[in-house]
């Protein structure tokens, strides 16, 4: 089964842009591959790299179950 998706995914899968996640660490904000110098100027780092927004932080709170594994 496996062997199938890869075939699938590699004849009819989407080509995944630069950041697909979303996310907001410095290693996300290059494109890919990374270029050898990654960045032309030093970055000014202005939030922190997990700063997902407030409707996801909440979501994740509200699905967190003590106990659980993470």
């Amino acid at each position: 089964m496996p062997l199938i998706y890869l075939l699938l995914s590699l004849r009819y899968g989407r080509i995944a842009g630069d950041n697909p996640w979303g996310a907001t660490g410095l290693e996300w904000k290059t494109s890919s591959p990374p270029p050898t110098e990654n960045f032309h100027v030093t970055p000014i780092v202005t939030e922190e790299a997990y700063a997902y927004p407030p409707e996801e932080a909440a979501r994740d709170a509200a699905s967190y179950r003590p106990g659980s594994p993470l």
